[in-house]
């Protein structure tokens, strides 16, 4: 979270099968911009069940400090990536078939945080609410005895709400971040996806 004019921050979140980073600077008083991106990868050999995926995010938002350790924020969201699976030991149940299925998909919404900030230590509340579309849908792929393709196709346009609580503790501008997260389908509860994160990462403000 930002709170003055010239303030900059990046924080870079390594996780098993990818890496997410993030940065945000304040032009002027009480408003910001904010860049996201992510690359995800697991198994990109072909010969095993895996996948890939990509994705970039960019905001510009409004903050308020209040009290003296509080602070305000929402943020107006908008980004784009792919995504591809890769499962060959579906092949053999399923002749035809490739085992493969590739998208692309846009993510749209706002973003509000609310929180404890000082020189040492943060604590803070945030919620996304956001339609995510996919498209360019390709492949062939049966899984669960469901065609994914069609399936996708079928259910390719969603919204999500997800909440999550982030803990900074650090010197010097350097924190470590803890963040705990939950997704909520409100279009489709059923659709297969991440239900919950837990995520560690390294974080530095400072000013520009």
């Amino acid at each position: 979270m930002l709170s003055k004019k010239h303030q900059a921050n990046c924080t870079i979140v390594p996780l098993a099968g990818r890496i997410e980073a993030m940065g945000a600077y304040s032009p002027t008083d009480n408003i910001a911009a904010l860049v996201n991106g992510g690359y995800y990868y697991e198994n990109l050999n072909d010969t095993t069940n895996g996948g890939s995926g990509a994705f970039a995010e960019a905001g510009v938002g409004y903050y308020y400090k209040f009290a003296k350790y509080g602070l305000w924020d929402i943020y107006t969201l908008a980004g784009y990536g792919t995504i591809e699976n890769h499962f060959p030991s579906s092949v053999d149940a399923h002749p035809g078939t490739t085992g493969k299925i590739r998208a692309s998909v846009a993510r749209g919404g706002i973003q509000s945080s609310v929180g404890f900030t000082s020189e040492y230590f943060d604590a803070v509340a945030s919620v996304r609410i956001t339609t995510l579309q996919y498209a360019n849908i390709s492949g062939s792929f049966v899984f669960d005895s469901t065609n994914q393709v069609s399936y996708l196709t079928q259910n390719n346009s969603m919204f999500l709400a997800e909440p999550a609580i982030t803990l900074r503790g650090g010197y010097a501008g350097i924190k470590a971040q803890l963040q705990l997260g939950r997704s909520y389908n409100l279009t489709f509860p059923e659709f297969r996806q991440d239900k919950s994160w837990f995520t560690f990462g390294i974080g530095y403000t400072f000013g520009l």
